[in-house]
């Protein structure tokens, strides 16, 4: 069984992305409290909430405690922007594309204003374009093979969004006020850990590291 200081440690993770969007969550509920609700709203939001935290998580977005440790510092084995030109390793790309598959998928099904092709695009470059960019004050490696890759996920789980709405055939109407939303979410949790997660900091009290 592992540590529970690990779960601890994901918790308070976790708390620096839901607590933003619980925050812009209320704020556009306020500023749009005439507009009605598709579906259930608050639930989908919550799930896209959680997992815009694992994407953060496993992709090891960059913090403002690792740029306070590490400085900026560009190193040129940790920058790629020749596509596919580094060794291939065929798990790490499957892995990057269906991470973002959920992405391309949960975005138009929650707020079907961005329910087209140019959005859902735009979407999925710029969130993967701000974990890239973060990466440089972590020390870990920022590829354009991954903000590819990422792209094709988003396009794929768009496809399958697709799909889905034509087996179900429900009717994904576009109405108005929507499409700011997502942007405002996806600002606020990238952010709000961006700003306030510390894993070393955390790990050093945790795990009582000199």
């Amino acid at each position: 069984m592992r540590d529970y200081r690990y779960w601890v440690l994901y918790g308070i993770e976790l708390l620096t992305i839901l607590i933003p969007f619980g925050i812009s969550y209320v704020t556009m509920k306020f500023l749009y409290k005439k507009e009605g609700m598709r579906l259930n709203e608050t639930l989908l939001s919550t799930i896209f909430a959680i997992y815009i935290f694992g994407v953060l998580h496993f992709t090891g977005s960059g913090t403002f405690a690792d740029l306070k440790r590490y400085g900026i510092e560009f190193r040129g084995h940790q920058l790629n922007l020749i596509p596919f030109s580094q060794d291939v390793d065929i798990i790490a790309y499957i892995l990057n594309v269906i991470l973002f598959m959920p992405l391309g998928f949960l975005l138009p099904l929650i707020w079907v204003q961005i329910n087209k092709w140019m959005y859902i695009i735009i979407y999925g470059s710029s969130f993967s374009f701000l974990i890239e960019i973060s990466q440089i004050f972590n020390n870990r490696r920022t590829d354009i093979d991954d903000l590819i890759l990422n792209i094709l996920g988003t396009i794929i789980g768009y496809v399958l969004f697709l799909l889905f709405a034509k087996v179900s055939r429900e009717q994904f109407k576009h109405p108005r006020n929507t499409g700011i939303k997502p942007v405002i979410y996806l600002l606020f949790m990238f952010l709000g850990h961006f700003c306030f997660y510390n894993e070393f900091g955390l790990a050093k009290i945790l795990f009582n590291i000199k």
